[in-house]
């Protein structure tokens, strides 16, 4: 399949930052094969266990664990850069707008509805 993609990707006019890219093997055997070697345009692709996708972090077992640490780490820090405007005089609705604004949305980014 990786052959067919130079050809498709100039069809297109698209490019890739092979740089960027990065391999996962997803199931059972990823733990005990060593997957074999990718190259994608001439350079070597790095083989990875877990990879970002859209912002949503994907293991092998295509688990949740390491994309929720990652939201919940984001939406600490966030709630945390924020607590002296949260902590202030300010009405208590336009502390929950700021909430919604920056905690929220770290929170439910790609969570189902």
């Amino acid at each position: 399949a990786l052959d067919a993609l130079p050809t498709w990707l100039k069809d297109w006019r698209l490019k890739v930052n092979v740089a960027k890219t990065q391999a996962i093997s997803i199931g059972r055997s990823a733990k005990t094969h060593a997957p074999p070697p990718v190259s994608l345009l001439g350079e070597t692709v790095d083989w990875s266990p877990t990879a970002k996708y859209l912002g949503v972090t994907i293991d092998r077992g295509l688990s949740m664990r390491n994309h929720v640490r990652n939201v919940v780490a984001q939406s600490r820090t966030a709630r945390y850069l924020l607590r002296p405007m949260l902590a202030s005089h300010l009405p208590l609705r336009a502390k929950l707008s700021i909430y919604k604004m920056y905690v929220r949305t770290q929170l439910t980014y790609a969570a189902p509805a």
